[in-house]
């Protein structure tokens, strides 16, 4: 029987499986079975060339502008090609089909294996194994291996493998033909510089066979230095099973400084995969996991985490996470306001320092959110919308086609989708509240804080004869509504960074000492005379309440236009496929919603409102909203358990996982959702987990759908580690490292000092 084309669990849940070669979900499978450490991440081209394929290597902060367009994330040379001849005729699927044929990603490792059989038709087939992965203990290292089996009687053998600089970013060339060398006879060296930036890049490679047993004739080995590649061809007879293993490494530097001095790793790819194994088991030994009478569950789970550690820079290197993670080329690589709400509560739940590396990476382009504010006539400083390398406005000014009009249509999140600047605030203060790591606040998080509160005393336009403050011409995160007065959730979350600014000040109040928090801050940014006016400003500035139907206003105007019947959007086989009946104008007079708005901030706030206004709200906005958004069905699977929900939060939790990992061949041509991946945790975890950090403390209130029969996770929290275990009928907390703690379940307050276990009514909490 043919297996079914598409991207499948394993057996045991642990891998994601391809088990027959279409190229239809090239791209898919490129970008879901990526090989990634935080610092590379390498696409899972098949190492012998197809039209269709999208090859792609990408290193972590090492962007490039491109002239006229936006920085991005060069494509970097590519070591992980490789051209096999056997007996005369070159490997190719797609001439001759292969038998036996599976591809799979362990995803406790990141080793990527491809087996099957193959002949071209005029001999007996030869079994191939290629293995590869991105080194987690040596990031900047890729490893290969390519098991070779000819046979009875044995075979020729041709090998083409190196380093290839063609490669482009659709197109886009960002390397100028750099130095290349051989050294020893076994290590090439390919140097190359980005056309803009001048940064410098270094690769280097070497290959080898393992185990020289099989060889039964002389192997020929002829080096070839063309433009922009430097390869090796080598050629013999194999009597029997050979193993030619190969490593790739990538050094960068900025234009005028050194490259770091690093050891080339040892040729013995068993050794670098069990080493790299070991830097992974930290990650998993705290992997959320979960039992479900549909198994897909966890292995979606398993997934999504696998991802969210594959694109996680390092904590030394200050970066934050794009929204396609190290994946592929969409949006350039780009960090959007994402990385700060959907990724970084998923980093900090277990890895704060890492978490911390992404806010790091806001303060150091603080100076450059300063001087946008100032070009934009406003003070303190805002971020923007895409940010890169510079932390200058990536934002294009133009996406698509208008459908009748044929001009391009207007982007208008750069100059209008400022609630960026406040998410970043919202994700400096919550952090240090919930890690109780203050350093970052200290080494400039604080200054953040105060200048985009800033920013926001500035935007806000007075009215009213000055006894309000409203929020005028923006776009909140439901880009289908733009240009908007008073966004709910761009005036509430403005509103907090207002509040997180003032609670720097503690209870200072005019004629006192500075406090000593804020330091040499106090004169060189005046916070004296600032005071008074954040607190006007957060005092005054308008707050939208529910009405008499217990909705709450989305802006200014939503609830008074018509609505349509969104359902046949919901189920197109494309995203955005509304925009192929409406205009993005007329989508503005319509209650349409690309993804969650109101219910986003729901999702921040989830006290705001009763549990009357919640559910109203949530059904009447959920109703509307196309998700058209990677981001919207894991925050709505959020706040609808919150609601208890739970038929509904399933079957929104379900769809946060079709977005990568559902049955479309293209929904991942150009990378995975980043932030959609990491909603996966967040709908498991915040969601049906029921894991609260706020002002009162941790919470933990879970609600299991009913095919789940458990959940567990763990949880750090203020210099703690909590394992959370919830079943059907119980929830179980254990103290796996720092001092007792208060904590809510179920909401009960009590001491957890050990291990709690408190039945699902909420009674009978025993200690441990």
């Amino acid at each position: 029987m043919r297996e079914r084309a598409g991207l499948f669990p394993s057996d045991d849940g642990w891998s994601v499986v391809e088990r027959r070669f279409d190229p239809e979900y090239f791209g898919k499978a490129e970008s879901l079975m990526l090989c990634g450490n935080g610092q590379l991440g390498l696409r899972s081209s098949h190492e012998e060339a197809y039209a269709g394929q999208t090859r792609g290597l990408y290193l972590a902060g090492f962007w490039d502008d491109t002239g006229n367009e936006s920085a991005e994330l060069p494509n970097l040379p590519d070591p992980s090609a490789m051209d096999l001849t056997l007996d005369g005729a070159r490997l190719d699927l797609l001439a001759c089909p292969p038998s036996e044929y599976q591809r799979s990603l362990d995803l406790r490792t990141g080793e990527l294996v491809r087996s099957f059989a193959w002949s071209s038709g005029q001999g007996k087939p030869w079994r191939l194994t290629f293995r590869r992965f991105a080194s987690m203990a040596r990031p900047g290292v890729l490893a290969f291996r390519t098991e070779l089996e000819p046979p009875e009687g044995g075979g020729s053998l041709g090998i083409r493998v190196g380093i290839d600089g063609r490669v482009t970013n659709s197109g886009t060339q960002h390397f100028t033909d750099g130095d290349r060398r051989v050294e020893r006879g076994a290590v090439l060296e390919y140097s190359a510089r980005t056309l803009d930036s001048g940064s410098r890049l270094r690769v280097r490679a070497s290959f080898g066979f393992k185990a020289e047993g099989g060889l039964s004739g002389h192997l020929s080995k002829r080096f070839v230095s063309e433009r922009r590649r430097l390869s090796c061809h080598l050629e013999t007879r194999v009597g029997g099973p050979v193993v030619f293993e190969r490593w790739a490494m990538i050094h960068s530097a900025p234009a005028a400084g050194p490259f770091q001095p690093e050891r080339d790793p040892p040729m013995d790819y068993q050794a670098l995969l069990e080493e790299s194994a070991r830097a992974w088991a930290p990650y998993w030994a705290l992997a959320p996991d979960l039992e479900s009478a549909r198994p897909e569950d966890a292995w979606s789970l398993r997934t999504a985490w696998y991802h969210v550690w594959a694109m996680t820079p390092h904590p030394s290197k200050r970066l934050s996470v794009g929204a396609k993670g190290l994946s592929g080329e969409g949006y350039r690589g780009h960090v959007f306001w994402d990385a700060e709400l959907f990724i970084l509560p998923c980093v900090a739940s277990v890895f704060p320092r890492a978490a911390r590396s992404m806010l790091e990476y806001r303060v150091d382009r603080l100076s450059a959110a300063r001087s946008l504010a100032a070009r934009r006539a406003y003070q303190g400083a805002m971020f923007p919308w895409e940010s890169a390398l510079s932390g200058d406005d990536e934002t294009p000014a133009s996406a698509g086609m208008d459908k009748d009009s044929g001009l391009p249509v207007p982007v208008h999140a750069g100059l209008r989708e400022v609630h960026v600047s406040a998410d970043i605030a919202h994700a400096m203060a919550a952090f240090a509240r919930d890690s109780g790591d203050s350093f970052v606040l200290d080494q400039g998080g604080a200054e953040l804080i105060l200048e985009l509160a800033w920013f926001w005393c500035s935007r806000a336009a007075w009215r009213g004869g000055g006894r309000r403050c409203d929020i005028l011409d923006v776009v909140g995160p439901d880009e289908y509504s733009e240009r908007v007065d008073n966004n709910a959730y761009t005036n509430y979350l403005a509103h907090e960074s207002l509040e997180s600014a003032l609670d720097l000040y503690g209870d200072w109040e005019p004629g006192r000492p500075a406090p000593a928090v804020l330091g040499p801050l106090w004169e060189r940014l005046d916070l004296a005379k600032r005071h008074g006016t954040y607190r006007r400003v957060r005092d005054a500035l308008y707050l939208p309440l529910p009405g008499p139907d217990g909705i709450l206003p989305q802006d200014d105007t939503f609830l008074g236009l018509p609505s349509i019947d969104v359902a046949p959007y919901r189920v197109a086989e494309r995203k955005q496929a509304i925009l192929f009946d409406y205009r993005r104008e007329e989508l503005n007079r319509l209650q349409v919603l690309k993804q969650a708005d109101a219910v986003m901030l729901m999702y921040l706030r989830p006290d705001m409102l009763s549990r009357d206004q919640g559910v109203a709200t949530y059904r009447h906005y959920e109703s509307r909203t196309v998700h058209d958004s990677s981001l919207s069905p894991g925050v709505h699977a959020v706040v609808a358990a919150r609601l208890g929900l739970r038929d509904e939060a399933y079957a929104r939790f379900l769809d946060a996982l079709d977005v990568d990992l559902g049955p479309r061949p293209h929904s991942s041509d150009d990378g995975i959702h980043a932030a959609g991946l990491a909603s996966v945790w967040m709908a498991a975890v915040q969601g049906f987990g029921g894991l609260r950090m706020d002002e009162s403390g941790l919470s933990v209130s879970p609600a299991l759908p009913q095919a789940w029969s458990s959940l567990s996770y763990f949880v750090r929290w203020r210099g703690r580690l909590v394992r959370v275990r919830a079943t059907q009928a119980s929830v179980e907390l254990a103290l796996e490292d720092g001092p007792p703690c208060d904590v809510t379940v179920l909401g009960s307050a009590l001491r957890l000092d050990g291990s709690l276990l408190v039945r699902a009514d909420g009674s009978g909490a025993r200690h441990g």
